[in-house]
């Protein structure tokens, strides 16, 4: 995931999310990415942003875990890493 962050003020002036391994090639999430650009970051928007980046996901099938477990980590991961970019503890 690839987001440009100002760590002093917590904002975030531009975010292209793209995430892999949730579809046959890279998947850019540009719903989260108007969730997060020009927004400061609480948790709130954190949430938000990662329910944008769960709703296009299509994980591959054929895997070791259920399609509905990797599609929902999606969300998980999105926010943990938005949360740890922040300074923030906990992802919502």
């Amino acid at each position: 995931m690839l987001i440009a962050l100002n760590a002093e003020a917590r904002l975030c002036p531009v975010a292209p999310v793209v995430l892999g391994a949730v579809a046959s090639v890279t998947l850019l999430a540009s719903r989260a990415a108007a969730v997060l650009v020009g927004q400061w970051l609480p948790l709130e928007v954190i949430a938000a942003a990662a329910q944008a980046a769960f709703q296009p996901a299509k994980p591959l099938d054929k895997t070791d875990l259920p399609l509905s477990y990797r599609k929902k980590i999606v969300r998980v991961y999105v926010a943990c890493v938005l949360c740890q970019l922040t300074g923030l503890p906990d992802a919502p």
